[in-house]
Parts: structure tokens; sequence; C-alpha cells
């Protein structure tokens, strides 16, 4: 997997709709904010998980009463859906080389579509080489994550 520029603790996850306005569909949303908080529980990057991992790190944090984890347990409209998050793109399914259980692990297409919720600049243009034009300071800012509301 390519290195997005950002790293899973980046990702704002808004507690009542979480990566609100990114894969079209809530369901799917879910599904990645679920894989973004396992991801940063199990090491802080990017990474191959199994079902098993995001549902033990989602049953410690509810455990705990973690916002916003806790409340999305008595949430009806929680319904975190996988399989469609693959079936568009924004994940893949793949087998552990160890004990072949299904695993799953964001594509680059799914981490693009993320980076609207990154907190940090993560400008999508690599620095420009030696002689090469400078980008201009909005370029720069183009590159910002930026929340619904215009909060950076």
């Amino acid at each position: 997997m390519n290195d997005p520029t950002f790293r899973p603790s980046d990702v704002v996850l808004n507690p009542h709709a979480p990566l609100c306005n990114t894969m079209h569909r809530i369901e799917r949303e879910q599904a990645a904010a679920m894989l973004v908080h396992a991801c940063v529980e199990l090491g802080d990057a990017w990474q191959l998980l199994t079902l098993r991992d995001v549902e033990r790190v989602f049953t410690v944090a509810m455990l705990e009463g973690r916002s916003p984890f806790a409340s999305w347990l008595h949430n009806p409209f929680f319904r975190p859906d996988f399989r469609e998050l693959c079936d568009k793109g924004y994940a893949r399914w793949d087998r552990l080389v160890v004990g072949g259980e299904l695993a799953i692990a964001f594509t680059d297409y799914g981490l693009e579509a993320m980076r609207r919720w990154v907190r940090r600049a993560t400008p999508a243009t690599p620095p420009a080489a030696d002689g090469d034009e400078q980008p201009t300071p909005s370029q720069l800012l183009s590159g910002l994550g930026t929340t619904p509301d215009g909060a950076r």
C-alpha cells in the first residue's frame, strides 16, 4: 500500500457521522471508521486487519465507554457494511499468510476519499525538486483537510 502521507490517528472521526460524505453511504463510512480506529489502536499504521481484530478493539472501547464508540453501540442506525466498502473499491479483502484468515485493508482509493477528514496539512503533490517552480501558498492550502463546517 502506498504511503498516503497521513496516519490513521490524523483522521477525524466525528461522533455522530464518522467520515461523513466521503464514501457515498453511511454504512460504508461507519465500516471505514471502525477500520481507522482499529488501525490507530494497533500501531497507528495502515495495515491489513482481520474482522476479529476490529471486533476486539471495539469491544474494549465500548466496555471502557470511550467516546464516540460507546455511543455507536446504542445507535439504531449504526450498521457498518464491510462487504460494500470492498465492493465499491474503498477497501479490499485478502487472506493472511499465517492461518489463512480473511482480512481487510484500505485501498489507495479509500485512503484518498478520507483525506478531507485529515486534521493536518497533507499536500496532494510531492514537494518541488530543485529547479522546479515552487507551489504558491494557495496551492499548499488546497491540500489541507477540512470538515464540512470549514474547520481545519
